[in-house]
């Protein structure tokens, strides 16, 4: 992946709003910004790791939905049997040359476990941090430092 590329890339995903279902309640997150909304979910508790994860569209090329769906699905099921919180959840660029991406809000996930996850699902980058804390852009493909 080219160095333009890569930072197409980032630009894109800083210009996302991460958004999950939490309890009945939409909780969106920002890169850059304080997870306020979901430190709110989880009563107030601070220090609580996060990992928001798509196996959708792998190095950000955009495959058909159904394959995306049977994607997400594996992330899932392998989220879940790890006995991991997990909430449905879209990333939705600001803009409208990129569909929302199915995704997943993780509570409980330390950064290095998401992004070896996120790796293995072959995603340019995924966004982590803990509650109380603003969330991050992480990459997780080489290509993408």
């Amino acid at each position: 992946m080219s160095d333009d590329r890569s930072e197409q890339l980032l630009e894109a995903y800083r210009a996302t709003a991460y958004r999950a279902d939490v309890g009945g309640t939409t909780v969106e997150l920002r890169i850059g910004e304080p997870a306020d909304d979901l430190s709110d979910r989880t009563g107030g508790q601070s220090g609580i790791a996060w990992a928001f994860i798509s196996a959708a569209n792998p190095g950000s090329e955009q495959l058909p939905q159904e394959v995306n769906l049977s994607r997400h699905q594996s992330l899932e099921a392998e989220l879940a049997g790890r006995g991991f919180d997990v909430f449905s959840g879209w990333g939705v660029p600001d803009g409208d040359d990129w569909e929302p991406e199915v995704s997943l809000l993780v509570l409980g996930i330390e950064r290095d476990d998401a992004v070896a996850i996120g790796r293995r699902f072959d995603q340019v980058a995924i966004v982590c941090g803990r509650t109380g804390g603003v969330a991050e852009l992480v990459r997780c493909l080489a290509e993408a430092d």
